[in-house]
């Protein structure tokens, strides 16, 4: 009698390998999910900047944020203002300003602006830095939403 279960352990084992060379190849957003349309951007202007220029700032590519899943559960929902520089270089910096019902929001929109590549502001053909405000609207829509009865905004944890 031939023992193959030494070869069919080998195989599963070569098959596993090759999936997660697979993945392991595929490049993530910030929030660990792979790209796709759902979760990009659509590249454009940045509006709301505040600053010297007469090109503004273009968005070439970036991750959307993704909705918090404890304000998710909790069926908060909210807008959030986020503050962030653009520097010479096209490298996006939040700030500390911003306004929201709750940290997780802010915290979000934050991490999504991790891999935005955008081509800075210009002021006659030289790149200027400038400060641009983005208003995100958070937002539990469809069949599976949670209700609440208060839309009171979730309590603050330090």
């Amino acid at each position: 009698m031939i023992d193959r279960s030494g070869s069919a352990a080998r195989a599963a084992a070569l098959l596993l390998s090759a999936l997660l060379a697979a993945c392991a190849t595929q490049p993530l957003n910030p929030f660990g999910r792979a790209y796709d349309e759902e979760n990009v951007l659509k590249p454009g202007p940045l509006a709301g900047c505040k600053g010297n220029y007469d090109v503004p700032p273009y968005l070439e590519f970036g991750s959307k944020t993704m909705y918090p899943a404890t304000q998710h559960m909790n069926a908060y929902s909210g807008d959030v203002v986020v503050e962030f520089r653009v520097d010479a270089q096209g490298r996006v910096t939040p700030l500390t300003a911003a306004e929201g019902p709750a940290r997780a929001f802010i915290n979000h929109n934050n991490l999504a602006m991790k891999d935005w590549r955008v081509r800075p502001a210009t002021w006659w053909g030289t790149p200027v830095e400038v400060v641009c405000r983005l208003q995100q609207s958070y937002r539990i829509i469809g069949p599976y939403a949670p209700v609440r009865e208060d839309n009171a905004p979730p309590p603050e944890r330090r």
